[in-house]
Protein backbone atom coordinates (compact mmCIF):
# COMPACT_ATOMS: atom_id res chain seq x y z
CA UNK A 1 0.00 0.00 0.00
CA UNK A 2 2.42 2.27 0.19
CA UNK A 3 3.55 2.44 -3.35
CA UNK A 4 -0.26 2.96 -3.71
CA UNK A 5 -0.14 6.09 -0.99
CA UNK A 6 3.33 7.01 -2.97
CA UNK A 7 1.46 7.16 -6.15
CA UNK A 8 -1.26 9.22 -5.07
CA UNK A 9 0.88 11.78 -2.90
CA UNK A 10 3.13 12.19 -6.61
CA UNK A 11 -0.55 12.80 -8.57
CA UNK A 12 -1.24 15.44 -6.02
CA UNK A 13 -3.91 13.42 -3.74
CA UNK A 14 -3.77 14.53 0.40
CA UNK A 15 -2.60 11.31 1.97
CA UNK A 16 -1.50 9.18 5.26
CA UNK A 17 -0.25 6.40 5.03
CA UNK A 18 -0.44 3.81 7.86
CA UNK A 19 2.51 1.01 8.42
CA UNK A 20 1.50 -2.36 9.51
CA UNK A 21 4.06 -3.05 11.28
CA UNK A 22 3.00 -6.62 12.08
CA UNK A 23 4.31 -7.06 8.82
CA UNK A 24 8.27 -8.06 8.78
CA UNK A 25 8.39 -8.89 5.29
CA UNK A 26 10.75 -6.75 3.34
CA UNK A 27 8.59 -6.03 0.60
CA UNK A 28 6.15 -4.64 2.68
CA UNK A 29 8.88 -1.94 4.36
CA UNK A 30 8.42 1.55 2.75
CA UNK A 31 12.41 1.46 3.18
CA UNK A 32 12.85 -1.46 1.48
CA UNK A 33 11.03 0.61 -1.65
CA UNK A 34 13.13 3.51 -1.47
CA UNK A 35 16.98 2.88 -0.39
CA UNK A 36 19.31 1.16 -2.62
CA UNK A 37 20.38 -2.15 -0.20
CA UNK A 38 20.11 -5.80 -0.80
CA UNK A 39 21.03 -9.18 1.68
CA UNK A 40 22.92 -11.96 -0.08
CA UNK A 41 20.75 -15.23 -0.27
CA UNK A 42 19.81 -17.20 2.60
CA UNK A 43 18.85 -14.15 4.77
CA UNK A 44 16.43 -14.39 7.56
CA UNK A 45 14.39 -11.47 7.55
CA UNK A 46 12.20 -12.67 10.49
CA UNK A 47 15.06 -11.05 13.06
CA UNK A 48 15.43 -7.64 11.32
CA UNK A 49 14.83 -4.60 13.36
CA UNK A 50 13.02 -2.25 10.54
CA UNK A 51 13.55 1.13 12.85
CA UNK A 52 17.64 0.12 13.32
CA UNK A 53 17.62 -0.64 9.37
CA UNK A 54 15.94 2.59 8.08
CA UNK A 55 18.51 4.83 10.30
CA UNK A 56 21.29 3.25 9.31
CA UNK A 57 20.39 3.45 5.69
CA UNK A 58 19.31 6.87 5.98
CA UNK A 59 15.63 6.47 5.29
CA UNK A 60 13.85 9.76 6.28
CA UNK A 61 10.04 9.09 6.59
CA UNK A 62 7.35 10.95 4.16
CA UNK A 63 5.81 13.46 6.46
CA UNK A 64 2.59 11.60 5.40
CA UNK A 65 3.90 8.39 7.59
CA UNK A 66 2.27 7.42 10.56
CA UNK A 67 3.39 4.08 12.46
CA UNK A 68 0.52 3.79 14.96
CA UNK A 69 1.43 3.85 18.70
CA UNK A 70 0.50 0.81 21.37
CA UNK A 71 -2.72 1.52 23.17
CA UNK A 72 -3.99 -1.04 26.28
CA UNK A 73 -7.56 -1.65 26.23
CA UNK A 74 -7.65 0.29 23.02
CA UNK A 75 -10.76 -1.74 21.86
CA UNK A 76 -13.18 -0.30 24.44
CA UNK A 77 -12.52 3.40 22.55
CA UNK A 78 -13.19 1.86 19.35
CA UNK A 79 -16.51 0.59 20.80
CA UNK A 80 -17.51 3.68 22.26
CA UNK A 81 -16.27 5.81 19.15
CA UNK A 82 -17.71 3.24 16.29
CA UNK A 83 -20.83 4.25 15.00
CA UNK A 84 -21.65 0.85 13.64
CA UNK A 85 -24.59 -1.64 14.94
CA UNK A 86 -23.59 -2.54 17.99
CA UNK A 87 -23.84 -6.72 18.41
CA UNK A 88 -20.97 -5.85 15.05
CA UNK A 89 -18.88 -3.82 16.53
CA UNK A 90 -18.67 -5.92 20.15
CA UNK A 91 -17.43 -9.10 17.99
CA UNK A 92 -15.32 -7.19 16.19
CA UNK A 93 -13.58 -5.50 19.53
CA UNK A 94 -13.38 -8.76 20.76
CA UNK A 95 -11.52 -10.01 18.20
CA UNK A 96 -9.10 -6.40 18.14
CA UNK A 97 -8.40 -6.78 21.86
CA UNK A 98 -5.28 -8.70 20.78
CA UNK A 99 -3.95 -6.30 18.47
CA UNK A 100 -2.88 -2.92 20.58
CA UNK A 101 -2.08 -0.91 17.79
CA UNK A 102 -6.07 -1.02 16.47
CA UNK A 103 -6.99 2.49 18.16
CA UNK A 104 -4.28 4.09 17.11
CA UNK A 105 -5.16 2.95 13.68
CA UNK A 106 -8.78 3.57 14.34
CA UNK A 107 -8.44 7.47 15.10
CA UNK A 108 -6.43 8.15 12.56
CA UNK A 109 -8.91 6.78 9.97
CA UNK A 110 -11.34 8.56 11.82
CA UNK A 111 -9.39 11.72 10.63
CA UNK A 112 -9.42 10.71 7.05
CA UNK A 113 -12.09 11.64 4.46
CA UNK A 114 -11.65 7.97 2.35
CA UNK A 115 -9.97 5.06 3.20
CA UNK A 116 -8.06 2.95 1.00
CA UNK A 117 -7.34 -0.11 2.94
CA UNK A 118 -5.71 -4.16 2.01
CA UNK A 119 -6.00 -7.16 4.62
CA UNK A 120 -8.51 -8.59 7.33
CA UNK A 121 -7.65 -6.35 9.87
CA UNK A 122 -7.16 -3.15 8.25
CA UNK A 123 -10.74 -3.89 6.43
CA UNK A 124 -12.19 -4.90 9.59
CA UNK A 125 -11.58 -1.36 11.16
CA UNK A 126 -12.35 -0.06 8.18
CA UNK A 127 -15.94 -0.85 8.45
CA UNK A 128 -15.63 0.31 12.26
CA UNK A 129 -14.73 3.75 11.53
CA UNK A 130 -17.63 4.06 9.58
CA UNK A 131 -15.76 6.40 7.10
CA UNK A 132 -16.54 5.42 3.40
CA UNK A 133 -13.49 3.19 2.37
CA UNK A 134 -12.46 1.05 -0.30
CA UNK A 135 -10.86 -2.31 -0.32
CA UNK A 136 -7.81 -3.21 -2.42
CA UNK A 137 -7.08 -6.67 -2.13
CA UNK A 138 -3.63 -8.25 -1.84
CA UNK A 139 -4.49 -11.79 -2.25
CA UNK A 140 -5.57 -14.10 1.15
CA UNK A 141 -7.67 -11.03 2.28
CA UNK A 142 -9.97 -12.11 -0.95
CA UNK A 143 -9.56 -15.63 -0.55
CA UNK A 144 -10.73 -15.56 2.68
CA UNK A 145 -13.29 -13.30 1.75
CA UNK A 146 -14.97 -15.57 -0.89
CA UNK A 147 -14.44 -18.60 0.79
CA UNK A 148 -11.97 -20.18 -1.21
CA UNK A 149 -9.44 -19.87 1.68
CA UNK A 150 -10.01 -19.77 6.17
CA UNK A 151 -8.66 -17.82 8.09
CA UNK A 152 -7.70 -20.68 10.63
CA UNK A 153 -9.72 -23.81 12.17
CA UNK A 154 -12.28 -23.45 15.09
CA UNK A 155 -14.93 -20.95 16.12
CA UNK A 156 -12.46 -17.61 16.67
CA UNK A 157 -11.72 -18.28 12.57
CA UNK A 158 -15.26 -18.23 11.68
CA UNK A 159 -16.20 -15.46 13.72
CA UNK A 160 -13.55 -13.84 11.49
CA UNK A 161 -13.90 -14.63 8.09
CA UNK A 162 -17.87 -13.51 8.96
CA UNK A 163 -16.51 -10.15 10.13
CA UNK A 164 -14.11 -10.09 6.42
CA UNK A 165 -17.35 -10.74 4.54
CA UNK A 166 -19.09 -7.97 5.96
CA UNK A 167 -16.52 -5.47 5.54
CA UNK A 168 -16.21 -6.34 2.04
CA UNK A 169 -20.47 -5.85 1.53
CA UNK A 170 -19.58 -2.50 3.42
CA UNK A 171 -16.92 -1.58 0.99
CA UNK A 172 -17.91 1.72 -1.20
CA UNK A 173 -16.12 -0.35 -3.77
CA UNK A 174 -13.48 -3.60 -4.09
CA UNK A 175 -10.76 -1.96 -6.27
CA UNK A 176 -7.44 -3.80 -8.33
CA UNK A 177 -5.74 -3.38 -10.66
CA UNK A 178 -6.92 -7.17 -11.79
CA UNK A 179 -10.08 -8.07 -12.75
CA UNK A 180 -10.03 -10.83 -10.08
CA UNK A 181 -9.33 -8.36 -7.48
CA UNK A 182 -5.89 -11.00 -6.60
CA UNK A 183 -7.85 -13.82 -5.86
CA UNK A 184 -5.58 -16.23 -8.02
CA UNK A 185 -8.54 -18.50 -8.49
CA UNK A 186 -11.55 -19.85 -10.80
CA UNK A 187 -15.02 -17.86 -10.25
CA UNK A 188 -15.98 -21.73 -9.51
CA UNK A 189 -14.05 -21.58 -6.11
CA UNK A 190 -15.91 -18.32 -5.03
CA UNK A 191 -18.38 -19.90 -2.14
CA UNK A 192 -19.55 -16.44 -0.82
CA UNK A 193 -19.56 -13.21 -2.82
CA UNK A 194 -20.17 -14.28 -6.07
CA UNK A 195 -21.67 -11.25 -7.53
CA UNK A 196 -18.91 -9.00 -6.01
CA UNK A 197 -18.28 -6.13 -8.84
CA UNK A 198 -14.57 -5.32 -8.89
CA UNK A 199 -13.52 -1.95 -9.81
CA UNK A 200 -10.34 -1.09 -12.06
CA UNK A 201 -8.02 1.01 -9.68
CA UNK A 202 -4.79 0.75 -10.94
CA UNK A 203 -1.32 1.34 -8.92
CA UNK A 204 0.91 4.43 -10.33
CA UNK A 205 3.98 4.52 -11.11
CA UNK A 206 6.09 7.29 -13.16
CA UNK A 207 6.88 6.18 -16.92
CA UNK A 208 10.54 6.14 -17.99
CA UNK A 209 12.02 5.86 -21.35
CA UNK A 210 13.68 3.34 -22.92
CA UNK A 211 17.59 4.08 -22.96
CA UNK A 212 19.52 3.07 -25.60
CA UNK A 213 21.18 -0.35 -26.25
CA UNK A 214 24.59 1.31 -25.10
CA UNK A 215 23.36 2.74 -22.16
CA UNK A 216 21.96 -0.24 -20.99
CA UNK A 217 24.71 -2.48 -21.43
CA UNK A 218 26.58 0.52 -19.52
CA UNK A 219 24.23 0.39 -16.80
CA UNK A 220 24.00 -3.51 -16.49
CA UNK A 221 28.06 -3.89 -16.61
CA UNK A 222 27.77 -1.09 -13.30
CA UNK A 223 24.95 -3.21 -11.34
CA UNK A 224 26.98 -6.42 -11.41
CA UNK A 225 30.04 -4.53 -10.59
CA UNK A 226 28.03 -3.43 -7.65
CA UNK A 227 26.80 -6.69 -6.81
CA UNK A 228 30.80 -7.86 -7.39
CA UNK A 229 29.86 -10.50 -9.84
CA UNK A 230 31.06 -10.68 -13.52
CA UNK A 231 28.45 -10.49 -16.14
CA UNK A 232 28.25 -13.32 -19.14
CA UNK A 233 28.61 -11.30 -22.44
CA UNK A 234 25.81 -11.67 -24.57
CA UNK A 235 24.09 -10.39 -27.22
CA UNK A 236 20.91 -10.11 -25.09
CA UNK A 237 20.03 -9.61 -21.41
CA UNK A 238 16.96 -11.21 -19.85
CA UNK A 239 15.91 -11.07 -16.59
CA UNK A 240 13.26 -12.84 -14.25
CA UNK A 241 12.69 -10.21 -10.49
CA UNK A 242 10.27 -13.09 -8.88
CA UNK A 243 11.44 -15.43 -6.57
CA UNK A 244 12.53 -18.86 -8.29
CA UNK A 245 9.36 -20.87 -7.74
CA UNK A 246 8.50 -23.68 -9.75
CA UNK A 247 5.46 -24.87 -8.78
CA UNK A 248 3.63 -21.05 -8.36
CA UNK A 249 5.85 -19.17 -11.31
CA UNK A 250 6.52 -21.87 -13.16
CA UNK A 251 10.29 -21.36 -13.22
CA UNK A 252 10.96 -25.31 -14.49
CA UNK A 253 9.87 -24.66 -17.51
CA UNK A 254 12.51 -21.84 -18.23
CA UNK A 255 15.18 -23.56 -17.10
CA UNK A 256 13.82 -26.70 -19.18
CA UNK A 257 13.82 -24.65 -22.53
CA UNK A 258 16.74 -22.69 -21.81
CA UNK A 259 18.56 -26.62 -21.68
CA UNK A 260 17.29 -27.25 -24.38
CA UNK A 261 17.55 -24.21 -26.42
CA UNK A 262 21.31 -23.83 -25.03
CA UNK A 263 23.16 -24.49 -28.75
CA UNK A 264 21.05 -21.55 -30.49
CA UNK A 265 20.36 -19.28 -27.71
CA UNK A 266 22.29 -15.58 -27.76
CA UNK A 267 20.50 -14.69 -24.64
CA UNK A 268 21.72 -14.40 -20.92
CA UNK A 269 19.13 -14.98 -18.23
CA UNK A 270 19.39 -13.48 -15.11
CA UNK A 271 17.91 -14.48 -11.81
CA UNK A 272 17.80 -13.19 -7.90
CA UNK A 273 18.57 -15.94 -5.28
CA UNK A 274 15.74 -16.98 -3.38
CA UNK A 275 12.69 -18.33 -3.32
CA UNK A 276 11.43 -22.20 -2.35
CA UNK A 277 13.22 -23.62 -5.31
CA UNK A 278 16.41 -21.39 -5.23
CA UNK A 279 19.13 -23.98 -4.26
CA UNK A 280 16.76 -26.87 -6.66
CA UNK A 281 17.50 -24.18 -9.52
CA UNK A 282 21.06 -23.61 -8.77
CA UNK A 283 21.69 -27.61 -8.82
CA UNK A 284 20.08 -28.11 -12.42
CA UNK A 285 22.45 -24.93 -13.35
CA UNK A 286 25.19 -27.12 -12.32
CA UNK A 287 24.11 -30.32 -13.43
CA UNK A 288 23.57 -29.33 -16.73
CA UNK A 289 26.62 -26.78 -16.70
CA UNK A 290 24.42 -23.86 -17.86
CA UNK A 291 26.54 -21.12 -16.36
CA UNK A 292 27.36 -19.35 -19.93
CA UNK A 293 23.79 -19.52 -20.37
CA UNK A 294 22.52 -18.52 -16.63
CA UNK A 295 23.55 -16.10 -13.51
CA UNK A 296 21.73 -16.74 -10.29
CA UNK A 297 23.02 -13.71 -8.58
CA UNK A 298 22.70 -14.64 -5.21
CA UNK A 299 21.21 -11.37 -3.51
CA UNK A 300 17.35 -10.15 -2.51
CA UNK A 301 17.31 -6.80 -3.24
CA UNK A 302 15.29 -3.85 -2.85
CA UNK A 303 13.05 -2.36 -5.47
CA UNK A 304 15.25 0.81 -6.07
CA UNK A 305 17.81 -2.01 -7.49
CA UNK A 306 15.30 -4.12 -9.19
CA UNK A 307 14.39 -1.23 -10.68
CA UNK A 308 18.38 -0.92 -12.29
CA UNK A 309 17.34 -4.02 -13.65
CA UNK A 310 14.35 -3.34 -15.05
CA UNK A 311 16.32 -0.08 -17.33
CA UNK A 312 19.56 -1.98 -17.86
CA UNK A 313 17.99 -5.53 -19.64
CA UNK A 314 16.30 -6.41 -22.70
CA UNK A 315 13.53 -8.17 -21.64
CA UNK A 316 11.93 -9.25 -19.00
CA UNK A 317 10.44 -13.02 -17.83
CA UNK A 318 7.93 -12.61 -15.29
CA UNK A 319 5.70 -16.60 -14.54
CA UNK A 320 3.63 -18.54 -16.45
CA UNK A 321 1.37 -20.48 -13.94
CA UNK A 322 -1.23 -18.71 -11.50
CA UNK A 323 -4.78 -17.26 -13.18
CA UNK A 324 -2.95 -15.27 -15.74
CA UNK A 325 -2.76 -12.01 -13.86
CA UNK A 326 0.06 -9.74 -13.26
CA UNK A 327 1.80 -8.06 -9.91
CA UNK A 328 3.81 -5.22 -9.59
CA UNK A 329 6.93 -6.67 -10.99
CA UNK A 330 5.55 -6.63 -14.17
CA UNK A 331 3.67 -2.94 -13.95
CA UNK A 332 7.51 -2.14 -12.97
CA UNK A 333 9.17 -3.62 -15.55
CA UNK A 334 6.79 -1.62 -17.91
CA UNK A 335 7.26 1.54 -16.51
CA UNK A 336 10.65 0.97 -17.83
CA UNK A 337 9.53 0.42 -21.22
CA UNK A 338 10.88 -3.00 -20.97
CA UNK A 339 8.90 -6.00 -22.70
CA UNK A 340 8.04 -8.58 -21.04
CA UNK A 341 7.17 -12.59 -21.42
CA UNK A 342 4.08 -13.97 -19.20
CA UNK A 343 1.38 -15.30 -19.59
CA UNK A 344 -1.45 -13.12 -19.23
CA UNK A 345 -5.11 -14.97 -19.19
CA UNK A 346 -8.42 -13.89 -20.95
CA UNK A 347 -9.45 -12.49 -17.58
CA UNK A 348 -8.76 -8.98 -19.23
CA UNK A 349 -11.59 -9.77 -22.08
CA UNK A 350 -14.68 -7.14 -20.49
CA UNK A 351 -15.49 -3.62 -20.66
CA UNK A 352 -13.36 -1.51 -18.98
CA UNK A 353 -10.16 -3.35 -18.40
CA UNK A 354 -7.22 -4.12 -20.80
CA UNK A 355 -4.47 -6.50 -21.04
CA UNK A 356 -1.06 -5.23 -21.04
CA UNK A 357 0.98 -6.25 -24.64
CA UNK A 358 3.52 -9.55 -23.53
CA UNK A 359 4.72 -11.91 -25.01
CA UNK A 360 2.43 -14.63 -24.40
CA UNK A 361 3.83 -17.77 -23.65
CA UNK A 362 3.01 -20.32 -20.60
CA UNK A 363 4.25 -24.46 -21.59
CA UNK A 364 7.32 -25.17 -22.01
CA UNK A 365 7.23 -25.01 -26.13
CA UNK A 366 5.31 -21.79 -26.02
CA UNK A 367 8.40 -20.24 -23.83
CA UNK A 368 11.21 -22.22 -25.98
CA UNK A 369 9.21 -20.34 -29.24
CA UNK A 370 9.62 -16.85 -27.25
CA UNK A 371 12.94 -17.18 -26.54
CA UNK A 372 14.38 -18.37 -29.48
CA UNK A 373 12.61 -16.05 -31.32
CA UNK A 374 13.95 -13.04 -29.04
CA UNK A 375 17.49 -14.72 -29.89
CA UNK A 376 17.20 -14.89 -33.40
CA UNK A 377 15.70 -11.31 -33.89
CA UNK A 378 12.00 -12.69 -35.09
CA UNK A 379 10.86 -11.10 -32.18
CA UNK A 380 11.01 -6.84 -32.38
CA UNK A 381 11.97 -5.81 -29.08
CA UNK A 382 11.71 -2.05 -29.89
CA UNK A 383 8.39 -2.48 -31.13
CA UNK A 384 7.34 -4.17 -27.88
CA UNK A 385 8.94 -1.53 -25.84
CA UNK A 386 6.74 0.78 -27.62
CA UNK A 387 3.79 -1.10 -27.16
CA UNK A 388 4.31 -1.29 -23.61
CA UNK A 389 4.81 2.35 -23.30
CA UNK A 390 2.28 3.21 -24.47
CA UNK A 391 0.14 0.81 -22.89
CA UNK A 392 1.45 1.70 -19.64
CA UNK A 393 0.80 5.52 -19.94
CA UNK A 394 -2.89 5.18 -20.55
CA UNK A 395 -3.57 2.49 -17.47
CA UNK A 396 -0.45 3.07 -14.84
CA UNK A 397 0.80 6.86 -15.23
CA UNK A 398 -0.23 9.39 -12.19
CA UNK A 399 -2.13 11.25 -14.72
CA UNK A 400 -4.10 7.57 -15.74
CA UNK A 401 -4.57 7.08 -11.95
CA UNK A 402 -5.62 10.01 -10.70
CA UNK A 403 -8.70 10.41 -13.48
CA UNK A 404 -9.72 7.36 -12.00
CA UNK A 405 -9.75 7.90 -8.35
CA UNK A 406 -11.27 11.82 -9.21
CA UNK A 407 -14.14 10.08 -11.36
CA UNK A 408 -15.00 7.08 -8.66
CA UNK A 409 -14.15 8.64 -5.31
CA UNK A 410 -13.86 12.47 -5.69
CA UNK A 411 -16.83 13.57 -4.13
CA UNK A 412 -15.55 12.26 -1.25
CA UNK A 413 -12.33 13.91 -1.47
CA UNK A 414 -13.23 17.87 -2.28
CA UNK A 415 -10.07 19.32 0.22
CA UNK A 416 -10.25 15.85 1.85
CA UNK A 417 -7.83 13.14 2.64
CA UNK A 418 -7.13 9.95 1.59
Amino acid sequence: MYVFAKGLFDAGFAVTFIQDRKDNFPHSQPVWEDVECFFRSGFDYQNIDWDTFEKDNNWVKPFWYFKPSIAINGEKEIFRKSPIFWPIKFVACRYLRKRPESLAIFETMKSCDFLIVSGIDASILAMLSGKPYMVFPHGSDMRVAIGAETAGTGWNARILEALLVYAFKKAACIGSQLPDASAEVSSREYKRLKDMRVDRVPLSYLPHDRLSREIRRERLKTLFKKIDIDLVEADFYCFTPSRINFYWKGHDRLFEAINQNREILKIHFIFLGWGDDYQQAMAYVDQNDLHRYITVVPIFCSKQILFRFFEAVDVIIDEFNGSGSYGTGLSEAMSRSCPVITWISDMFDKPGWEAPPVIQARSKEEISEAIVKVSNGEIDLDDWSMKTAAWFNRVHSNAAVKQVVNEKFGHYLDAGRL
